[in-house]
């Protein structure tokens, strides 16, 4: 049987990864009734809390009054490489619909790869957030700027990094999350180092994790986006 956390978690991530993307006028793909069709869609909103999709629908006349009777739906089908199984439901009669119940459907490895690569970094507000960083001999402390599923980028003191770390290292990074008791010790490759006068940035992908550490950069990201989402809904209000 299917871990309900794991499920909820799973699908909230998906979420996530989608509202990173550029989502006008996509192509979304699906099996319905045994036939496979592309369906050109617009996102229009996705709820903060990892639930909900909603799209504006583009020209399937057959789908549209379907939705319209007001009668739910499953449909399975792709988006952006992200394998998926929705209910989909009428909302307002104005070509309007959304998907709920959201499940992931296991993918391979190079499919998780292009979704984590194109998930969305979220800025961290915390000086008081500090990383450390280490290559070889050398390590020193930085905080942590924003991070994604992904990677993450750690702002150091220029001269703390010049002529000692560049793009291509193979590195560790080395954090407490807030819901870890202990320091967790991450692999990381160095893709990219802009440095101003007194800052450098570094962009580092992640390596490998064990399912406990994964877990903990998920949760952490997740919790960062909805905060965020929070933030955004309310300097609108």
């Amino acid at each position: 049987m299917e871990n309900e956390d794991f499920r909820v978690d799973s699908r909230a991530r998906v979420i996530s990864i989608l509202n990173g993307l550029r989502l006008e006028r996509t192509r979304l793909t699906v099996t319905l009734e045994g036939m496979e069709e592309e369906w050109h869609t617009t996102l229009l909103k996705v709820d903060p809390e990892g639930d909900v999709l909603y799209f504006s629908l583009v020209g399937v006349p057959r789908i549209d009054e379907r939705l319209h009777d007001g009668e739910p739906f499953q449909v399975s089908g792709v988006l952006r490489g992200v394998p998926l199984v929705m209910t989909l439901r009428s909302d307002v009669a104005d070509g309007r619909w959304f998907a709920s119940d959201i499940l992931r459907v296991p993918v391979p490895d190079e499919l998780l790869y292009m979704q984590k690569r194109e998930s969305v970094r979220v800025p961290i507000h915390d000086p008081d957030f500090d990383v450390t960083l280490s290559f070889g001999d050398w390590r020193d402390v930085g905080q942590l700027a924003d991070i994604s599923f992904s990677g993450c980028r750690v702002v150091m003191d220029s001269s703390a990094v010049d002529g000692r770390l560049s793009a291509g290292n193979e590195a560790t990074l080395t954090w407490v999350f807030p819901e870890a008791s202990e320091a967790v010790e991450i692999a990381v490759r160095v893709v990219h180092i802009k440095a101003s006068e007194d800052e450098a940035y570094i962009g580092m992908m992640f390596g490998k994790t064990d399912l406990r550490t994964q877990n903990l950069i998920d949760r952490y990201v997740l919790e960062k986006q909805r905060n965020a989402c929070r933030v955004g809904r309310a300097s609108l209000a």
